[in-house]
C-alpha cells in the first residue's frame, strides 16, 4: 500500500497498481511523510492533528465520496491535537513517534503501548530559543547548579526524553523506570539532590519508591508531575512538604527549569 498525502487535505491510500483504495479529509494541508509500523499508518498534519489509522480496514468502514464512490475513511482510528501546524516530517524510534510544530514544541507520542485505546500518552517540550540556552548555561555555572538529578518514571520513553533534554543544558541527570532501578540506585550510593517523580507507578511500587525517597535526608527538593487520574502522594506531602513541588501535565522543559 502506498499513502500519499495532500495538500488539498486528503492522506490517499493506493495499492501498488495505483488504484485509490480510501482517502481521508483532514481540516487542513498535509506536508509531511505518513509514517507506518506493523499495524498502523500516523500522519501529521496543518491541522494541528496527529492522525493514527488501522492498516487492515473494511470497505464496510467506507462511506461515499462526493463522486459517488465508496472510497471515503470518516475517521480516524485516533487522533490528538497537537495545537499547532506540523509541517516537518516526524521521526519513529522504538515504539515511540516524536514530532514538532512549528512553534518548537516536541511530542513524544507513545503510540505503542496505547494503539488498541485510542488515546496517548504525551510530553511535550518546547526547543530553546539561543538567548534561553545561554540563559541556562549561565544558570549551570551558579551554586545549585551542581545538584544531582533524578527522573523516575514508569514511561521509559518519556524517561529518556526529559533526561536527555536536561543533559542537553549539562545537568547530571540519573534516571529510574521501576522499582528494581530505584532499589539499584539507591545500593550504588549515588548523591541525589534533586527528585523528579511522575506519578503514575502503581500503588505496590509508588509505595515503595516514596519510602525511599522519604528516608533520603539529603534530598534538596522533590518536584512532583502528575498524571490525570493519578493522586498525589499524600506521604510525601505529608513528610516533606517544605521540599515538594507540583508540576501539572504536560510539564515543559522551561516547567523543568524553574523548578529547580
Amino acid at each position: 500500500m502506498v499513502y500519499a498525502p495532500n495538500s488539498d487535505h486528503y492522506l490517499y491510500a493506493l495499492d501498488t497498481a495505483g488504484n485509490l483504495e480510501w482517502k481521508f479529509e483532514g481540516v487542513g494541508p498535509n506536508w509531511t511523510k505518513p509514517l507506518a509500523d506493523e499495524n498502523m499508518v500516523y500522519l501529521a498534519s496543518m491541522d494541528h492533528n496527529f492522525y493514527a489509522f488501522d492498516k487492515e480496514f473494511s470497505h464496510n468502514d467506507l462511506v461515499n465520496a462526493e463522486d459517488g464512490s465508496k472510497t471515503l475513511l470518516p475517521n480516524a482510528k485516533w487522533s490528538i491535537d497537537l495545537g499547532m501546524a506540523v509541517v516537518a516530517d516526524p521521526v519513529f524510534n522504538d515504539g515511540v513517534m516524536y514530532v514538532v510544530t512549528i512553534e518548537g514544541r516536541l511530542f513524544a507520542i507513545d503510540v505503542e503501548s496505547e494503539k488498541d485505546k485510542g488515546t496517548t500518552f504525551t510530553v511535550s517540550i518546547p526547543l530553546l530559543e539561543e538567548n534561553e540556552i545561554e540563559n541556562a548555561g549561565n544558570r549551570l555555572k551558579g551554586e545549585h547548579t551542581e545538584r544531582r538529578i533524578l527522573y523516575i518514571d514508569n514511561n521509559i520513553h518519556f524517561s529518556r526524553t526529559v533526561s536527555l533534554a536536561l543533559e542537553r543544558l549539562g545537568y547530571n541527570v540519573g534516571m529510574v523506570t521501576s522499582l528494581a532501578d530505584m532499589k539499584s540506585y539507591m545500593n550504588s550510593e549515588e548523591r541525589i539532590d534533586t527528585v523528579f517523580m511522575r506519578c503514575a507507578f502503581d500503588e505496590r511500587e509508588k509505595e515503595k519508591i516514596l519510602q525511599m525517597i522519604t528516608e533520603k535526608k539529603n534530598i534538596f527538593r522533590i518536584i512532583l508531575i502528575t498524571v490525570p487520574g493519578i493522586s498525589t502522594y499524600k506521604q510525601v506531602l505529608e513528610l516533606r512538604r517544605d521540599k515538594i513541588t507540583i508540576l501539572n501535565e504536560p510539564v515543559t522543559l522551561k516547567d523543568i527549569l524553574n523548578s529547580l
